[in-house]
């Protein structure tokens, strides 16, 4: 979609015309404008095409959009931004602004204990009702780029246990492809988690989010703590403090948690979406997903 084309898709949905829009950074699959109305107010706009926008090869279903919809009315403001239309595969939501995520926050402001405060919301999230919400196509998309793919990554690296380490990660991704006992975000990694200048949090890019298991956003969360830390964005005890801060689970989530975790360092280094690293720390990365990956056996 083209800054042209959202802004006829907005001008269409809200009946006025839009007179500017400008794509927003940071995403990596959809495409994501700022729409400006004449009365002067401003809405965000998220088109869903069937496949990453940062990597067009991989196909994804559009219909997850309308998974975001639902997730987001069910969880509703101030958690999440004011749903005001879904259609098709756009969805049109309430602009937050400029907000930072919140390792950014906590970098600005000193605020250590919003990992507690994320922490303690999800939490609820998880022990709060299951949703009716199940995202099968995207959790067999997470299946084949990312749990299926940890073989492939790790052949060229001569992991000694590299195909036991890669059967671990696909039998989790099957595993995950049922339903799971509570709701989960999906994606959660800090630009999805955005905080006010009161510090309370909104959590944005919920087309992830499923009936599933709660390790799969305990693991993922705590991987990009851990890349943060080897970036030397996050300080070394954030992981800690916000696992301590969610507080006690079970052998079987530890387990899980674990192996999502090196799944996903394994996917931010060598895998699908590698973020920037130096050498050092991308060797430093991918030692720790293979240390996480062991750990869960």
């Amino acid at each position: 979609m083209t800054p042209d084309g959202a802004r006829a898709v907005v001008a269409d949905v809200m009946g006025q015309d839009a007179v500017c829009a400008v794509a927003l950074q940071g995403g990596l699959i959809n495409h994501v404008f700022r729409v400006g109305l004449a009365d002067g107010r401003t809405v965000v706009l998220k088109h869903a095409p069937a496949h990453v926008v940062t990597a067009p090869s991989i196909a994804l279903d559009p219909g997850r959009i309308r998974v975001e919809a639902a997730a987001m009315r069910a969880v509703g403001p101030p958690r999440v931004p004011r749903v005001l239309a879904q259609v098709d595969s756009v969805l049109l939501m309430e602009d937050l602004g400029d907000l930072p995520d919140i390792v950014e926050w906590v970098s600005s402001a000193g605020d250590g204990n919003a990992w507690g405060t994320l922490a303690e919301w999800l939490r609820g999230l998880h022990d709060g009702p299951a949703l009716g919400i199940h995202n099968a196509s995207m959790q067999c998309t997470r299946l084949d780029v990312q749990y299926r793919s940890v073989g492939a990554w790790l052949g060229p690296l001569g992991v000694p246990d590299g195909a036991r380490l890669a059967a671990r990660a696909l039998a989790l991704g099957r595993r995950w492809l049922r339903p799971g006992p509570c709701f989960v975000m999906g994606d959660l990694w800090p630009p999805s988690v955005r905080v006010r200048p009161d510090g309370s949090l909104v959590i944005i890019d919920w087309e992830m989010s499923t009936q599933g298991h709660r390790g799969q956003d305990l693991g993922h969360f705590c991987a990009h703590l851990a890349l943060g830390a080897h970036r030397g964005t996050v300080s070394s005890d954030a992981e800690s403090r916000f696992c301590a801060a969610y507080g006690p689970v079970s052998a079987e989530t530890t387990r899980d948690m674990a192996v999502h975790a090196g799944c996903e360092l394994l996917t931010r280094s060598v895998g699908a979406f590698p973020m920037p690293l130096t050498t050092d720390q991308q060797d430093a990365v991918v030692q720790d997903g293979l240390a996480r990956l062991r750990g869960a056996g």
